[in-house]
């Protein structure tokens, strides 16, 4: 495992563990403190649907979190891959279209360029492979190791 995954690892351990926020994807409250919490992913495109556990830290006044995505992968059946649901305080609005750039493998073999986009109103992370929804290999092992991105809620 590389350093920044480690690095990935030990952060998202150290805010599961911590007491502050919100235990689970709760709805939060309407106070300016930033809440943590976590929530349950499953991806498609796959031979059996992988799920991870993402955290969040959620800053309400700011109007924008970061989510650390799980390390979701497996064998592909597809060419597409989605992971979902958000929780609905986490979709945005109005934003239609925010892309990250994030790392991750295809056919088995390490790939770029590879993008995360969340779209307003949508409950459903997309993973695209240059830029393409369907751009994934519909065989061998797909999948995306642990990223944090942030997401502007309106």
């Amino acid at each position: 495992m590389n350093r920044t995954l480690v690095f990935l690892a030990i952060l998202a351990t150290a805010l599961a563990s911590s007491s502050c926020g919100n235990a689970g994807a709760q709805t939060p409250t309407n106070s300016c403190a930033a809440e943590s919490g976590e929530f349950t992913l499953t991806a498609t495109g796959f031979a059996s649907a992988p799920t991870g556990t993402a955290l969040y830290k959620f800053y309400p006044c700011e109007k924008l979190a970061h989510i650390f995505l799980p390390g979701l992968g497996g064998a592909s059946n597809d060419q597409t891959f989605t992971a979902g649901p958000l929780p609905a305080f986490l979709i945005p609005a109005t934003i239609q279209t925010q892309e990250h750039a994030l790392n991750g493998f295809d056919n088995g073999i390490e790939s770029s360029p590879m993008s995360a986009e969340i779209s307003a109103g949508s409950p459903t992370i997309q993973f695209l492979k240059n830029g393409r929804l369907a751009g994934w290999t519909p065989s061998g092992a797909k999948g995306v190791g642990l990223q944090v991105i942030t997401v502007f809620l309106d």
